[in-house]
């Protein structure tokens, strides 16, 4: 998707680009965050790479960037994020070359049974698109027509850029061949 995106926007070569993630730190600090704890507990990761080296280079750079920023989050990161967020102040991420991504699939919400039965759908009110649409996915559960467990990844983009993006998906699917990496959580990447 991230590629997808960053070819659909004709970004200059040159620019930095950013795919950034939430991290669940429950397992990342000690003492741990204490059992029942519902707040959030996360940070924010990014892998970092120029419009030209992610959009000339195989998927599975892409991927390989994503598991190194992903490898580099410890206690000690999450510690010297949160001491930075007290002394800055929370960074601003709105840039149409961030990718900004968070995955809710695990939460539940699809499973919650408040009294009249299971959801069809559960994420935020606005579908995933938040209130910066254009760098933003929450990936979300829900159930497809045939009932079958699905993931959402919703995509916002100017017009001509959506075109493109459905473009450049279609042609990533359409060349779909051997896959570049095993079942994970119920994905599957081919190219």
């Amino acid at each position: 998707m991230w590629r997808c995106r960053i070819r659909a926007l004709q970004l200059d070569p040159e620019d930095d680009v950013r795919f950034i993630y939430t991290i669940n730190i429950n397992a990342k600090v000690n003492p741990p965050l204490p059992k029942g704890y519902y707040g959030n507990g996360f940070v924010l990761s990014a892998a970092v790479t120029t419009s030209r080296r992610l959009c000339e280079n195989p998927f599975g750079y892409a991927l390989e960037l994503v598991k190194n920023a992903k490898s580099n989050v410890d206690e000690e990161y999450v510690r010297f994020t949160s001491d930075l967020i007290v002394v800055k102040g929370r960074p601003h991420q709105a840039t149409t070359r961030s990718y900004l991504v968070s995955n809710t699939t695990r939460i539940g919400l699809d499973e919650v049974d408040f009294g009249w039965g299971k959801p069809i759908y559960g994420g935020p009110a606005t579908g995933g698109i938040t209130s910066f649409p254009q760098m933003t996915s929450v990936y979300v559960s829900c159930k497809n027509h045939k009932g079958e467990h699905v993931i959402v990844v919703p995509i916002s983009l100017p017009a001509k850029a959506m075109e493109r993006f459905a473009t450049e998906l279609e042609g990533m699917l359409r060349h779909a061949s051997q896959p570049i990496m095993g079942a994970h959580q119920g994905l599957m990447f081919f190219l």
